[in-house]
């Protein structure tokens, strides 16, 4: 690794690459430019978040950055806590099933579309299982059955959960 310093004035930080750190370099193959060392430094508004008991200032949105990324990340600056079997575990939900899925049977581009034969874009629930659940992250219906997913397009899916 590089013992160079950025070559923005007013940054100490090692380059990464171009003769810039890692964020001026991301900055510049972003928006063309570096842009000044003072512009990386946090900004102080003075303001409070405005989120109801925060305390913290606050960074853009009239949010601080805590607020900022669960609103971007979530679509609410709410806590979205998953939801706990009986015996306090975390409960299994849609995304890390859908991971689940994909590892045991691969891509569903590998595969064919079950209803149309064309190439397959996504693993379907195909809506079979006594066990449904209903995520509470993004409302969607999904189960713990692997075998209960199929491969499918895009178009013959939307299908598929539209008559469900």
């Amino acid at each position: 690794m590089s013992d160079r310093i950025c070559t923005i004035s007013g940054c100490e930080t090692k380059t990464h690459a171009r003769g810039y750190c890692l964020k001026h370099y991301a900055r510049f193959r972003r928006h063309g430019e570096p842009g000044s060392a003072a512009s990386l430094r946090h900004r102080n508004t003075g303001m409070p978040c405005s989120v109801v008991g925060c305390q913290s200032e606050a960074d853009s949105l009239g949010l601080c950055n805590a607020h900022y990324i669960r609103l971007k990340r979530h679509g609410s600056t709410e806590i979205m806590l998953m939801p706990m079997t009986p015996r306090g575990a975390y409960e299994v939900e849609y995304g890390p099933i859908h991971h689940r899925v994909r590892k045991a049977n691969g891509p569903a581009t590998n595969h064919s579309c079950v209803e149309c034969g064309e190439p397959a874009q996504q693993w379907a629930y195909d809506h079979s299982a006594r066990d449904e659940r209903i995520s509470a992250v993004n409302g969607m219906v999904y189960s713990l059955d692997l075998t209960t997913y199929q491969p499918m397009c895009i178009l013959c899916h939307r299908n598929l959960d539209a008559r469900h």
